[in-house]
């Protein structure tokens, strides 16, 4: 028994921190135990890392974002409303310039 609680600690000692940490929370039967547990919990781990880079690929490969430059950002979100004064009047069409001298003409 007293063999078996050195080979757990001295197990933990070599883990990574994060995995210490889940693992210690609980008082293991045995050196088996814990080993099995560790493993558990590295797959999990690997799992959802995988998951979290597919989810990112799929992220960067759509379309559906827009990717500006800074300095298109800053144009964007920086740039003054415009009002309808700052435009040039449209050109008027012939047909609505003659619509408009019949209007203007006088009755006889």
């Amino acid at each position: 028994m007293v063999n078996d609680a050195k080979k757990q600690k001295r197990f933990l000692k070599v883990l990574n921190d994060e995995l210490q940490l889940q693992l210690m929370t609980v008082v293991y039967p045995n050196f088996q135990t814990l080993v099995n547990r560790a493993i558990l919990i590295e797959n999990k781990r690997q799992e959802m890392e995988e998951k979290k880079r597919r989810i990112q690929s799929q992220f960067i490969g759509s379309n559906t974002c827009r990717h500006y430059t800074p300095q298109q950002e800053f144009q964007q979100r920086y740039q003054e409303p415009t009002s309808q004064w700052d435009f040039d009047p449209p050109q008027q069409l012939p047909q609505y310039q003659q619509e408009q001298q019949y209007v203007n003409q006088s009755p006889p």
